[in-house]
């Protein structure tokens, strides 16, 4: 996910088997659906022979009335691109010092907003872009300590329309891997190294 510093290390190894965590259950979920799909389109079994030739007929006609309920159309699609995946239980998911309220819990995916670093509003998605791990500190936040940026990978931003004290640190793949309601250096160093972002864990 992001770089180490040394090839063979522990964060390697965590790096390597979070990969089979987060994604292998994502891989059965898609192979399943992708299964029924092709079931109800292809199988000469009765009930799936019953779908196609009765009830998809008579439900042909709400068709349309669903496709205009654009909440239940961007639930399906989220579904279908697996916008709704989580990484909740995997070892790169931290929760910091108190949780961030409002914010999503480490593991979801970071969703998009308009936000501002003191300038004109600007997209949250277009400022991730970037690779490496992203760090979005509240307008009021400490600064994170000096172990936590001298990586190339690591991205600083501080959200000037974002009141508190937390800070969220961002995946390359646009998961939070770490946040906190208040200041959390060890914390988020140690998250950094776990990830291969920082050379050495900070010890307060």
């Amino acid at each position: 996910m992001a770089a180490g510093h040394a090839e063979g290390g522990p964060a390697d190894d965590v790096l390597l088997d979070s990969y089979d965590q987060e994604r292998r259950p994502a891989a059965h979920h898609r192979i399943v659906l992708t299964h029924m799909a092709f079931c109800a389109e292809a199988s000469t079994g009765r009930i799936p022979s019953w779908l196609r030739g009765v009830a998809a007929p008579r439900a042909a006609p709400a068709v349309p009335a669903l496709l205009d309920r654009r909440r239940l159309v961007a639930d399906a699609m989220r579904l279908i691109s697996q916008l709704r995946v989580n990484y909740r239980h995997s070892p790169l998911s931290v929760q910091g010092y108190r949780d961030l309220r409002g914010a999503p819990r480490p593991g979801d995916r970071l969703t998009d907003a308009a936000v501002s670093l003191g300038g004109a509003p600007r997209r949250l998605h277009q400022l991730l872009a970037g690779p490496g791990v992203h760090l979005l500190l509240q307008c009021d936040a400490a600064p994170p300590p000096p172990q936590a940026v001298t990586d190339s990978h690591v991205t600083v931003l501080r959200l000037a329309n974002s009141p508190g004290l937390g800070l969220v640190a961002v995946r390359p793949d646009g998961h939070v891997g770490f946040q906190c309601g208040r200041a959390d250096p060890a914390g988020l160093i140690d998250w950094l190294a776990l990830v291969g972002a920082a050379t050495h864990p900070l010890r307060v």
